[in-house]
Formats: structure tokens, sequence, C-alpha cells
């Protein structure tokens, strides 16, 4: 009941993100065994309260937030062409700002993240839940240095 009202409150393409993220993260479990998807309705929700109101922009790139990352190897160049096909070129710069590439370093990743508002909203956001599914001391340090970077850059754009 509850997922068929917060679905009758979803655009189109908001409809077509769930689709496509339900498909990627599939049978992906977290660490605490619940479903991935889950991660990324919380996600959601999150960033719907950091940016309140949260546009369809950013609600879509939160829901395709970890699909690139993700996803197999062989279905990454499909995948963008479809992100871009279905939202647009603009998420798909956010979706990309979002994922942590294989040999970039996590500093270099939140400097990537920094440069984009939409980026910097869902990976606090992101940042936050990861916090409530058991990291280890390691996350947490992690999480705690780029989440006062990004809370920094985030709030002197908000001034701005």
């Amino acid at each position: 009941m509850m997922e068929k009202k917060a679905n009758e409150k979803r655009s189109e393409r908001e409809k077509k993100a769930w689709t496509l993220a339900k498909e990627i993260h599939g049978k992906e479990t977290r660490r605490s065994g619940k479903p991935y998807i889950e991660h990324i309705e919380e996600t959601v929700e999150l960033v719907k309260e950091i940016e309140e109101p949260a546009n369809e922009h950013i609600v879509i790139s939160a829901i395709l937030h970890d699909v690139l990352e993700n996803c197999k190897k062989e279905q990454v160049l499909e995948l963008v062409n479809r992100i871009v096909e279905m939202f647009g070129a603009d998420v798909l710069t956010s979706v990309l700002k979002l994922t942590h590439m294989e040999k970039m370093t996590y500093d270099e990743y939140i400097d990537r993240v920094m440069t984009d508002s939409t980026a910097r909203a869902v990976k606090l956001a992101d940042m936050l839940q990861n916090l409530t599914d058991a990291p280890t001391e390691h996350q947490k340090t992690k999480y705690k240095r780029a989440f006062t970077k990004l809370l920094r850059a985030h709030l002197c754009s908000m001034g701005e």
C-alpha cells in the first residue's frame, strides 16, 4: 500500500528511474542483508529532506546514484546511453560525478562530487544512509572527512 501511494506521487520519469534502478540492483544486498534497493529508497528520502523542495533532477540522480558502480562492466556503455536517452545529459553528468571510478582515490572522488551541486546533495544523503548500515571504523573516518568537506561546500553554495 505504501509503495502504491509513493508511486502515485512520482513523475513518469521518476517511475522509469526506479524501474532502471531495480533492474540494476536486482538481488543485491547490503552488509546488513537488507535489499540494496532499500539503500536507494532511504537515500532518496534523505535527499528530499536536504533539498526541500527536491526537483526531479535531484530525485532521479539520487535514484540512479549507484547504478554505474554496481552494474556489470560490460553494461556501463549501454547504461550511460540509456540514462542520456531517458533522462538527459544533466542527469548523466550528476550520476557520473557520483560514480567512484576504480582508479580514483576516495579524496579525488569527493573533489569531483564537489563540482556538482546535485551530486553534493546526493552524496551527503548517501553517506548519512551508509552510516546506518553497520559501517566499519575506516568508513566512519572516511565519511566524516568527506561529509565535512561536502557540507561546507554545500552550505557555501546555498549562500550564493
